[in-house]
């Protein structure tokens, strides 16, 4: 099985905080679901130190947090 770069990681990750299906992150990534539920699963079980950089998106996940919060 092929190493995936970090910023492909990230990049499931972001799709994936973003609420975006296993189908749809397959879709735009390029990668198997065997692959996305991989990520997301050391994601979920903290296995994930790429994720601590994610400056880039943190205004993002803020914007979703608030959205989400406007909805209930």
């Amino acid at each position: 099985m092929e190493r995936l770069l970090a910023k492909k990681k990230l990049t499931i990750v972001r799709l994936y905080l973003s609420g975006l299906s296993y189908d749809g992150i397959v879709a735009k990534t390029h990668v198997s679901k065997g692959t996305v539920a991989n990520v997301v699963g050391d994601l979920k079980a903290g296995k994930f130190p790429e994720a601590a950089d994610v400056s880039e998106d943190i205004e993002l996940l803020r914007e979703l947090s608030l959205d989400l919060k406007r909805l209930r």
